[in-house]
């Protein structure tokens, strides 16, 4: 057995410690940009084109919650990227089978969430009327992904990225999960579709006799 020099113990010793540095590191998860960009810290390569945030125009400020996918930032409407939220008319069933005003509930919790602290959009797409298209976030926190999250928004169809957001909300019957409910884009085609009917109330016209 060969007798060990002290450089040979200091090398052994250096290795042992940056082995246990590697393993104090915890593993990098992918996150919710990494998701939106379809780049995968596993592969570290871009799996397929899509859209990046950060190469689009970004707008601050504090918000004002229209509904629970809408705010209003500075003037400019901006309807977030990828979800929808009910509309404030719409209702749904709790647990119990008793309706709620669960488009109203949506916007109550976003606006208590962010409250008056700012939020970074970045504008995907822009009207003829200055209603905008985007992804924002609070902090390090995606709206859309909050939302979903929480059971008070659903993804559009084809937009994955929020999908695992919604089994989560699935499994803890979270927000509109509690119960049953249309999802928003099916419940405004019912809306719809129902004949608006205007009720005219019968005015009884008082004769000349009755006021003798």
């Amino acid at each position: 057995m060969e007798e060990q020099t002290t450089e040979d113990i200091k090398e052994e010793q250096t290795e042992q410690k940056e082995l246990i540095e590697r393993e104090d590191i915890p593993e990098k998860k992918e996150n919710f940009l990494d998701k939106i960009m379809n780049y995968s810290n596993n592969t570290k390569k871009v799996i397929e084109p899509a859209i990046n945030p950060y190469d689009y125009p970004a707008l601050y400020g504090s918000a004002k919650v229209i509904s629970g996918d809408t705010l209003l930032i500075r003037n400019h409407v901006i309807h977030l990227y990828g979800i929808d939220a009910p509309s404030k008319q719409q209702s749904c069933s709790d647990a119990r089978g008793h309706a709620y005003a669960c488009g109203k509930q949506a916007a109550r919790w976003l606006q208590n969430w962010i409250l008056s602290n700012e939020i970074e959009c970045h504008i995907l797409k822009q009207d003829k009327k200055n209603n905008m298209l985007a992804t924002c976030s609070y902090g390090q926190y995606d709206l859309g992904a909050a939302l979903v999250m929480v059971g008070w928004a659903v993804p559009l169809p084809n937009i994955d990225v929020y999908v695992p957001y919604e089994q989560e909300a699935q499994k803890n019957h979270s927000g509109m999960w509690q119960g049953k409910f249309y999802k928003p884009w099916d419940w405004e085609a019912i809306q719809a579709q129902k004949p608006k009917i205007k009720i005219i109330k019968k005015v009884n016209k008082k004769r000349l006799w009755d006021y003798l």
